[in-house]
């Protein structure tokens, strides 16, 4: 190892699993199998919902929070944990795009299935004011 991999290697996180995440599977959510996720989270009646986004700046401005969504994790049972990439720039290739997330969203969001979040607050303001058409009405939430 010479002096520029040390560097490199001391930093990169080095990350093991936890013994309760080898019951769980991580799932690459695709533009041919999204349907079938938001339809296993309506059928569900209660899924998980967490955004992954540019930052941490939720602020709204003109209609659009500053930061935005980069991806979109989804569970309808708490084992399958999907990842929906929308504007990921290194990894592009996997991104959906963001008018075939924009009307699965709607589906989800406009179905009586109910969400639970992690930091819902944050995130909330993201998926109502993310530039189009807004993913729910937050500040009326079910």
């Amino acid at each position: 190892m010479d002096l520029g991999d040390f560097f490199v290697a001391g930093q990169t996180p080095q990350i093991k699993k936890k013994p309760w995440m080898e019951s769980k599977e991580m799932i690459l959510v695709t533009p041919d199998t999204l349907d079938f996720i938001i339809d296993e989270c309506i059928n569900a009646k209660l899924y998980a919902l967490d955004l992954e986004t540019t930052g941490l700046d939720n602020r709204v401005f003109d209609g659009r929070t500053k930061e935005q969504i980069v991806g979109i994790c989804l569970s309808p049972d708490g084992v399958r944990g999907f990842y929906i990439p929308v504007r990921h720039k290194n990894g592009l290739e996997h991104n959906i795009p963001l008018s075939q997330v924009d009307r699965a969203m709607q589906k989800l969001i406009n179905s009586e299935a109910v969400a639970i979040f992690h930091n819902g607050k944050f995130d909330q303001e993201f998926l109502q004011f993310n530039g189009g058409t807004p993913w729910g009405e937050w500040d009326l939430p079910k």
